[in-house]
């Protein structure tokens, strides 16, 4: 990935961002986006989807055209910035921090691997 992109992504989501490219990789595909079918037969445990924050400068139609579902926003007119919570498909997160006016995106707390999540329904059954 870019740095610069990179330099926008906080640290576990950009972590997660490289396993997904290395998955990618290891099942012969040069970049994202990657099925995450196709990351789980490489042997990776990795999220569908992700939560975020993300600080942003312009119009929030493009997070959205991005692959941002926003859940809210909060503007802060002092710093002249807004902040929209939310979640993206891990596939999309490099297009997302392409967007020229986004400033750095948050990872939304923990996340639970796709796979981990259906062996713990599995288990509740």
């Amino acid at each position: 990935m870019d740095e610069a992109i990179r330099k926008k992504l906080e640290a576990p989501l950009r972590q997660l961002y490289d396993d997904l490219m290395g998955a990618a990789r290891r099942t012969g595909l040069n970049a994202a986006p990657v099925a995450p079918d196709a990351a789980a037969e490489s042997g990776a445990c990795l999220p569908e989807r992700v939560g975020a924050t993300v600080s942003f400068t312009g119009p929030r139609a493009d997070l959205e055209a991005a692959g941002f579902d926003i859940a809210s926003v909060f503007a802060d007119p002092e710093r002249d910035v807004s902040f929209a919570s939310g979640s993206i498909a891990l596939v999309r997160i490099r297009g997302l921090a392409m967007v020229s006016h986004v400033r750095f995106i948050y990872g939304a707390g923990e996340v639970v691997p796709a796979r981990s999540r259906d062996a713990n329904a599995r288990d509740a059954r």
